[in-house]
């Protein structure tokens, strides 16, 4: 899903739409949901995808044999 449907979705006139993107990815402050749950894990994929500057690399764990 792209930032323009997840706004889209949730009902925003289009004409407002580039607007609230450009917020979204200059947002300084983690959103009180990113993080909270697994679909908005910080090493998920949505999370790199809809709000890059908080995103983290997955940790690799290495089993030892």
């Amino acid at each position: 899903m792209t930032d323009h449907e997840f706004i889209t979705r949730q009902g925003l006139p289009a004409d407002e739409m580039a607007q609230v993107v450009r917020k979204l990815f200059e947002q300084r402050e983690q959103p009180f949901f990113v993080g909270d749950c697994y679909s908005w894990r910080l090493g998920g994929p949505v999370v790199a995808e809809t709000f890059p500057q908080f995103a983290q690399k997955p940790v690799e764990v290495k089993q030892s044999s």
